[in-house]
């Protein structure tokens, strides 16, 4: 992909069909203008030469006959057992073998002796000795409880002061061991490192070796979601990428594929900065899960009509928003629809449907599952009375898109967010200890409301702990009203400024809104 300047990416399900506030909705879904100019140099990601032509040929047809879909090919399941289903270390090693702590070993011990002689003998400084896998396990774990435990500085977790101490650390390893580790951590050999080699190459094992562990382990069912997630990181980096919507603004685009129901990553892609059409990526992306007629459901920035049929022809479907601009009909560009109207062309296996959600919110979608039917949600519009209804794509959408949501939440949690200057180590580090915090009652904690009743006169202690689940986003709800309520934000109502959010910090119990408020919140004394 072209090296060009700034680009900023879309919350995840941030888009019509969501339920955060309009003011961080899309206006208007046809425009291709998501730029941001931040004050350094990022990667703007290009949307491709997915841009396709307004397809103006009359052979879209508004004859929507029953669709004959086909039966799924695939055998869903878990294909690999720990011995012990009740021991964490049993499901852990399924993932992080000792395989995987060999190599990275290996490489360590190999990366010292290649460099040693480049760092200045101090008199006191440690003796060095191989790294073993065990001692690397201890390593990992100390990493793992100081993105849990949050210190100013890594020579904090070995302090002895009383009111900040940590015994579980000089129990484990000791600090000047522990930094030469961090020093001399690898993960590949540089010396057989081509000089045309792509920027991941030096952690290309820890991508590979993930990846196919997600394959070995676990095949999902039908309903897979497509969409982004960031791995925080702040420092110089040609294909680092800025999204000011995300907690985590900065990082490097990591493409996931993952179940719906359960969020299990079943493939993913670092985005490096390469030039590579969109199409091409996401076939890459889906390639393991291709002629078996999985469902895929992604945004409008993946989705075109080219995609969907070249898709089809794969034995594998798809159903999410579109840009005007990725071949609709002249007909479906802009209509004037009254509310819960909606207007429809097929060609073929594919649906075009645009639906009028409220006055100034029109949904464009595509679909190779759906027909163009309407249904009742089962919920009441509070203003009218009347049952809500929505096209069945739409309902369907929403309910699968959630998939890559849950574990970027679950992620975020324990993340070692220390500042260095080497971004595979940082790099491999989040992926090593982001596997280590999965688990399915991780997923089921996560609640989608909260009652609210009162908001707290003072600010709760823990507002500044610096843990992204714990101060995790939710609707507010009203048991009174039995409905949900907005009130007038936390941040805003400190500078005098009434504005109402529908959203509320789950521990902190005060309202917030998403992006900027949220994050002055919870890491600003004086917000």
């Amino acid at each position: 992909m072209d090296e060009i300047e700034n680009i900023y990416f879309e919350e995840d399900l941030e888009d019509i069909l969501s339920d955060i506030p309009s003011e961080y909705a899309e206006s208007d879904e046809s425009s291709d203008s998501r730029i941001f100019v931040p004050r350094q140099r990022v990667m703007r990601l290009s949307d491709s030469s997915e841009n396709d032509v307004a397809d103006e040929n009359l052979d879209w047809s508004e004859t929507d006959l029953p669709r004959n879909l086909n039966d799924f090919e695939g055998a869903s399941g878990v294909k690999i057992f720990p011995e012990n289903r009740d021991s964490v270390e049993n499901v852990t090693s399924l993932f992080i073998g000792d395989d995987l702590f060999s190599t990275i070993c290996e490489e360590t011990n190999k990366y010292y002796s290649q460099n040693r002689h480049k760092y200045k003998k101090v008199e006191h400084t440690a003796k060095w000795y191989d790294v073993t896998n065990i001692e690397l396990k201890k390593w990992f774990a100390l990493v793992i409880i100081m993105g849990l435990v949050k210190k100013n500085s890594i020579a904090d977790c070995w302090s002895t002061n009383p009111l900040i101490e940590m015994p579980i650390f000089r129990k484990t390893m000791t600090r000047n061991r522990f930094q030469q580790i961090l020093t001399f951590l690898h993960f590949s050999d540089n010396s057989i490192i081509p000089s045309n080699s792509n920027r991941l190459i030096k952690i290309q094992y820890i991508i590979d070796y993930f990846c196919r562990k997600f394959m070995e382990i676990y095949t999902p069912n039908q309903n897979l979601s497509l969409d982004e997630g960031m791995i925080p990181w702040r420092g110089r980096l040609k294909f680092r990428v800025y999204n000011p919507m995300k907690i985590v603004k900065y990082g490097i685009l990591n493409r996931m594929l993952c179940e719906s129901k359960t969020g299990y990553i079943c493939n993913f892609k670092l985005y490096s900065g390469e030039s590579n059409n969109l199409r091409n990526t996401i076939t890459e992306v889906l390639a393991p899960y291709l002629n078996k007629w999985h469902n895929i459901y992604a945004d409008n920035f993946y989705n075109s009509v080219d995609l969907a049929n070249h898709l089809y022809s794969l034995k594998t479907r798809i159903c999410g928003t579109i840009r005007a601009n990725r071949g609709l009909p002249a007909v479906l560009k802009k209509p004037k629809l009254n509310i819960n109207e909606s207007i429809y062309r097929r060609k073929g296996e594919v649906l075009l449907q645009v639906w009028q959600a409220k006055k100034t919110k029109q949904v464009t979608m595509i679909s190779t599952i759906h027909q163009a039917e309407i249904h009742d949600t089962g919920k009441i519009d509070r203003k009218t009375g009347l049952s809500i209804r929505k096209p069945i794509s739409v309902i369907d959408y929403n309910n699968f898109m959630s998939g890559v949501v849950l574990p970027i939440n679950i992620s975020h949690t324990i993340l070692f967010l220390k500042k260095q200057k080497n971004g595979p180590k940082k790099l491999a580090e989040s992926w090593l200890t982001e596997k280590n915090s999965y688990s399915d009652e991780d997923i089921e904690a996560s609640e989608p409301s909260t009652s609210f009743t009162r908001t707290p006169r003072a600010d709760k202690r823990g507002r500044l702990s610096g843990s992204i689940k714990q101060h995790e986003l939710i609707k507010i709800f009203s048991d009174k009203a039995n409905k949900f309520v907005r009130r007038n934000c936390r941040v805003c109502s400190a500078h005098k400024i009434r504005k109402p959010s529908a959203y509320m910090c789950k521990s902190c119990k005060v309202a917030l809104h998403i992006g900027e408020c949220f994050q002055k919140y919870h890491t600003n004394k004086k917000y």
